[in-house]
């Protein structure tokens, strides 16, 4: 099951990354990104990160690293 969900997430963030203008297109731009992030294009600069966040956490859910990782941060 952890592959399964590992490599839905790293789907999700690979077709976040590469979509990212139809996306955009599709939910609107957010404005805290363009006034905080200090760039022309800071909606898109945030979805290339919240995916890039998707294929990482991905990643971790694939290598079994999730639960020792809550662990370590939050104890017991």
């Amino acid at each position: 099951m952890q592959y399964v969900f590992g490599i839905g997430c790293i789907i999700l963030g690979v077709i976040m990354i590469v979509g990212t203008g139809p996306i955009i297109r599709m939910f609107g731009r957010i404005e805290w990104a363009e006034e905080h992030l200090h760039t022309e294009g800071g909606t898109k600069m945030m979805t290339k990160w919240i995916g890039l966040g998707f294929i990482i956490l991905g990643f971790i859910f694939m290598g079994g690293w999730f639960e020792p990782l809550l662990r370590g941060m939050f104890g017991n």
